[in-house]
């Protein structure tokens, strides 16, 4: 997998997994946040790009369950000579980290969650994987743009914040085909990430995070079900949840600056 990093290398190493979509940032989902989160807490920031994402490789479909995924992080931490590590995960990523901290606990120190993992992605289990793959290719054509600028109105729609790295990392996203911007994600990648949750999903998990007493920041959208995080806080009671004013599902981008603070100070003291 590509890893990509900032910090120094003897700074307290937080490893970070990205949201899926055909539009993934992939590890530029921190091109603000790594950063900030380096300089201003001493963190040594390794943002990967999971498989199939970015400049990473695909898997067979199979290998997208998330057991199958988790297993490729010890041998990860291995070849960058790591033992134990922060871990921060996005969306998808939030979701990985559960399952990480429940297979493999003695590789973390700590776990950030941005806005998942306290309840379950709205995937139907009975979906196949080809007839997910049939949706995903749909919405990947519908997702094609004639232009940077046509791509950008929509963008800023969606977002609360708008910046010149959060365009940068937003470009990562798209690519060139026959004069038109294009998913960079296959639709097949995309599906196959879908069905591994779906049968898979983080609440199946939870409760041996919480068993495992390992220090858990929840940061949830100022949108985020009330009652699916008091069930979280039931099944992981080490939890910590801070809910961010004025962000949708993307807390980091939409709460820039002051959702990073919130994150570098907690990381600080979980250290201590």
């Amino acid at each position: 997998m590509y890893v990509r990093g900032w910090g120094s290398p003897s700074g307290r190493p937080l490893l970070c997994w990205h949201g899926v979509g055909l539009t993934s940032r992939a590890s530029l989902f921190l091109n603000e946040a790594g950063p900030l989160l380096a300089d201003g807490y001493g963190l040594r920031v390794l943002a990967l790009d999971a498989p199939g994402f970015g400049k990473s490789p695909p898997l067979e479909p199979a290998r997208y369950a998330p057991d199958a995924l988790v297993d490729l992080i010890p041998p990860l931490l291995d070849a960058l000579e790591l033992r134990r590590i922060a871990f921060m995960g996005f969306s998808w990523g939030a979701d990985i980290g559960c399952h990480l901290a429940a297979r493999h606990p003695s590789t973390l120190a700590a776990l950030v969650l941005l806005d998942a993992g306290y309840s379950d992605p709205p995937l139907d289990r009975k979906l196949t994987y080809g007839q997910r793959v049939q949706e995903n290719s749909r919405a990947w054509r519908s997702k094609s743009a004639p232009s940077w600028d046509a791509v950008v109105k929509a963008l800023r729609q969606q977002h609360r914040r708008w910046t010149p790295a959060i365009e940068e990392a937003a470009r990562a996203g798209y690519r060139t085909r026959a004069g038109q911007l294009v998913p960079a994600v296959s639709p097949s990648v995309v599906a196959a990430v879908e069905h591994g949750m779906a049968h898979a999903p983080p609440s199946r998990v939870r409760r041996r995070l919480g068993e495992a007493r390992l220090p858990v920041l929840l940061v949830a959208s100022s949108e985020a079900d009330e009652d699916a995080l008091g069930g979280f806080v039931v099944d992981v009671p080490q939890a910590e949840v801070i809910r961010a004013d004025q962000t949708g599902h993307d807390v980091l981008t939409d709460g820039g600056p002051e959702v990073v603070e919130v994150i570098g100070k907690w990381l600080q003291a979980t250290n201590r």
